[in-house]
């Protein structure tokens, strides 16, 4: 009977350490997972952004070289 416990303690050890060894390993996909989305949204804003400036940029050069020409033209 002392073997049955001692070999049940021991099957319970190696349990805690194997969940223990698998909660750490979601926890750090879950980081990886979590910055990798972050990163994503950062660089997709800083992309949107870039691109209404761009086209803000030239369409307001546009009108503004209309403009320029109408006023000219008169």
């Amino acid at each position: 009977m002392a073997f049955v416990l001692i070999y049940n303690s021991i099957l319970q050890v190696l349990a805690a350490f194997v969940i223990f060894l698998l909660g750490y390993l979601a926890f750090f996909v879950l980081l990886i997972a979590t910055l990798l989305i972050a990163t994503g949204l950062y660089e997709g804003v800083k992309w949107i952004r870039a691109y209404t400036m761009s086209s803000s940029s030239t369409v307001s050069s546009i009108l503004y070289f209309s403009r320029l020409l109408a006023a000219f033209g008169k």
